[in-house]
């Protein structure tokens, strides 16, 4: 887990180095009622005017990178 301040945005990385997703994995979960990224996570981040990024590959893990503007 990374925390970085740069002034006008506050970033928050957390990255794993397990099974990683593939491509539509998080998309076919939501669309399976399994809400807990798409809702919990990117929900609040974009009602604080922010963003999430998540970069996974089967094999090579996951990152998940949520931007906030302060």
């Amino acid at each position: 887990m990374l925390v970085e301040d740069d002034g006008d945005i506050v970033v928050v990385t957390v990255r794993d180095d397990g099974v990683g997703m593939a491509a539509g994995r998080m998309e076919r979960a939501a669309a399976e009622g399994r809400l807990g990224l798409a809702v919990s996570v990117r929900g609040r981040i974009r009602e604080l005017g922010g963003t999430v990024i998540v970069t996974s590959r089967p094999g090579a893990g996951t990152e998940v990178e949520l931007r906030v503007p302060r």
